[in-house]
């Protein structure tokens, strides 16, 4: 479990009606996390991190992989007004609140030497949500609000609402880079299902599919009416995985889905 910008606590879910603590990770700037097998994957702030976690008393970290998300922010208030960001000077880990008076043409974050930072920015409240995977089995299953997802050797993680990161973990604890994957919509929520990444958005659920798992690509799209839209997918009656029930926040409805078409019942 996600405690964002400070770590993440191991829980002991052996008995649901009365969960454990068994230990905290110190990450700072962290906002997510998957897990495959023995190893957890996290962000922390611009960076991608790495930790064997065989032994939850002991975790140790195996990787680091550096400016992997070079536009990442820590949590902001949309309703303030940014200061242009240096890239020269360091990462962003806080914000302050001043008020002071001064002309100001664009609400939104802007660099200075940081071209892919301005590409990846897109108005959301945030770089990763603070939601998570549980650790079930060999790899952890998405949460509905979770901005992480494992299907099968590749991690997937948004940033800004707008970029799909690849991440190869066919070797778990020596993930690979692959560009990233622009993405529509301002994406919140990411949920993985045979294949398929369902995407929430604040105006719908967006489809992607992984048949090339370096870059997915677009299948389908259904809207609602705007808000916060958590993603949950199950498949209610047929084993092959055909067919599922999409839960969202607003609606409820059974998808066709095959690799040539999604569509709503």
């Amino acid at each position: 479990m996600v405690e964002p910008d400070k770590g993440i606590h191991f829980i002991d879910n052996t008995n649901p009606s009365t969960p454990i603590q068994t230990g905290f990770l110190n990450i700072w700037g962290a906002t997510g996390m998957s897990i495959k097998g023995n190893f957890l994957y996290a962000n922390s702030f611009i960076d991608l991190v790495v930790y064997d976690i065989s032994s939850f008393e002991s975790p140790v970290m195996v990787d680091r992989l550096e400016d992997v998300f070079p536009g990442a922010l820590p949590y902001s208030d949309k309703n303030y007004p940014f200061k242009t960001i240096d890239k020269s000077k360091g990462v962003v880990t806080s914000w302050i609140v001043e008020e002071i008076t001064e002309d100001v043409t664009n609400s939104n974050p802007s660099w200075i030497d940081c071209f892919n930072c301005e590409v990846s920015f897109i108005e959301t409240n945030s770089t990763f949500d603070g939601g998570g995977p549980s650790a079930g089995g060999s790899t952890g299953v998405s949460g509905s609000i979770s901005l992480f997802t494992i299907i099968d050797d590749y991690l997937y993680i948004v940033e800004n609402g707008r970029l799909l990161h690849p991440f190869n973990i066919s070797n778990p604890g020596l993930p690979s880079v692959n560009d990233p994957v622009v993405v529509w919509g301002n994406v919140e929520t990411l949920f993985p299902y045979n294949g398929y990444i369902f995407m929430g958005t604040p105006s719908g659920m967006i489809i992607y599919e992984t048949s090339n798992p370096t870059v997915p690509t677009y299948v389908s799209s259904l809207s609602h009416a705007r808000g916060c839209d958590p993603v949950v997918v199950q498949s209610c009656h047929d084993p092959s995985l055909d067919n599922p029930w999409i839960q969202t926040s607003f609606s409820k409805r059974k998808m066709s889905l095959d690799k040539s078409h999604v569509f709503p019942w």
